[in-house]
């Protein structure tokens, strides 16, 4: 397994996740590690994987023995995103994960957005006349108006990002290492480990070029 399959879960000052709907932020190992050696984060949580170059671990002047990071802190105030704008994956969310006219389970990838008001009638695109829908239903009711079986199951609404987050925590939440499950917020679902192979030190990456950025910070 490379080194840079691996993912970091970036925390706020406040040992919270900067970004936790839809998905958690995570930056890549090397990214990590080149924050944690320019000191603009702390390293919260590490993998059991070296750093390793010509198969032998890197070892800081004062930082001994590099380990690639799992959980970092920055230091500096990191603004949480709380954008609700109009998107698939969020409209996805807002109607509960289903069709708003047959009522059928939908997927995020499967989710199409619907005009209540026909947008051949003037109906706008906003929160407010557009609902989630299977494509079926999507192609059925076409430039029908609202009534009967074309009438939401639920009225449309703008929602807050932290309806949407409520929503999400009703889904399971999947994670790449067990490090990171102490900082996530109270989750309704079950949250699952990323399956994956024991990773030995010396698979940790491919090649001692991709370890030349490290190596010369360790060096500065």
């Amino acid at each position: 397994m490379k080194y840079n399959n691996l993912r970091t879960l970036v925390l706020s000052a406040t040992f919270m996740p900067v970004e936790i709907f839809p998905d958690l932020l995570t930056i890549s190992v090397k990214d990590a590690v080149t924050n944690y050696l320019n000191g603009t984060c702390e390293v919260v949580e590490f993998y059991d994987i070296p750093i390793l170059s010509n198969g032998k671990p890197i070892e800081h002047k004062t930082k001994g023995v590099l380990f690639w990071p799992s959980v970092i802190m920055y230091k500096a105030y990191q603004k949480q995103n709380i954008n609700t704008r109009l998107t698939r994956e969020n409209l996805y969310y807002r109607d509960h994960f289903c069709c708003q006219f047959c009522g059928d389970p939908l997927t995020i990838k499967n989710t199409t957005m619907d005009h209540v008001i026909p947008k051949s009638k003037g109906g706008p695109k906003n929160w407010m006349n557009i609902v989630a829908s299977c494509d079926e239903c999507n192609k059925q009711k076409g430039d029908s108006l609202p009534n009967g079986r074309w009438k939401p199951r639920n009225k449309p609404y703008i929602p807050t990002f932290y309806d949407l987050l409520e929503i999400r925590k009703k889904q399971p939440l999947v994670v790449d290492h067990e490090s990171w499950i102490p900082f996530l917020p109270k989750w309704e679902s079950e949250i699952i480990v990323r399956g994956q192979k024991p990773v030995e030190a010396k698979d940790a990456f491919a090649n001692d070029n991709e370890t030349a950025e490290v190596e010369e910070l360790v060096s500065a």
